[in-house]
């Protein structure tokens, strides 16, 4: 494995910065597959070796990309919904929070959203890196609601409820189906995720 290095100096935290600006812009718009080092580093106006001093290769510059929006924006989203969370807010409040929070990002089409979600259908080494981001994320769900809500819950039914939205988010991103009431869906969505989140058995 080649040795890289992390800038110290202005100048090279910049030229790093240009790369993964670059990375990104190339990334959403033609997707991992089709971009090479080559062209992230004419994009970013640095040499291909100073690319490759910063990073090990294209899939850590994808990683580190992502990554990086990825925790931005989740960040975000986690401290937006924890600012609504109030003594008086019920569980059921808090699920539509969560669901209202979750769809504001994900459930609106998003060209590096959508190109993370296909990259995972084929990089398995990326597949596992945003399957643990994944689980960071419902972990931070999850202790909001055994700390607030319902100290019996387990992580299980929190995920559960998380695929839920999830799908609920893929379903007005890209899948929109012409007989589904989308507003009853979600609805009878948030009836079943509040059932499952408060009921003890299991």
């Amino acid at each position: 494995m080649k040795t890289t290095r992390t800038p110290q100096q202005k100048r090279s935290i910049e030229k790093r910065t240009k790369i993964l600006e670059a990375a990104f812009i190339l990334f959403s718009e033609k997707g991992f597959e089709n971009t090479n080092t080559a062209e992230i580093s004419q994009h970013a106006g640095v040499a291909t070796g100073t690319l490759y001093s910063y990073f090990q290769d294209k899939v850590d510059i994808y990683k580190t990309v992502f990554e990086s929006y990825l925790k931005k924006e989740v960040s975000k989203m986690l401290s937006e919904l924890e600012c609504e969370i109030n003594n008086h807010t019920n569980i059921s409040q808090f699920i539509l929070l969560w669901k209202d929070s979750y769809l504001s990002l994900f459930g609106k089409p998003n060209r590096a959203l959508k190109e993370i979600n296909s990259v995972m259908s084929k990089v398995q080494s990326l597949n596992i890196f945003f399957s643990d981001f994944e689980t960071e994320y419902v972990e931070s769900i999850y202790k909001i609601l055994k700390e607030k809500y319902n100290p019996e819950i387990t992580f299980e039914k929190v995920w559960i409820a998380f695929l839920l939205i999830d799908e609920l988010s893929k379903e007005y991103v890209s899948s929109r189906h012409k007989k589904i009431n989308y507003s009853l869906l979600e609805k009878q969505a948030i009836v079943f995720i509040e059932t499952l989140l408060t009921n003890d058995r299991g």
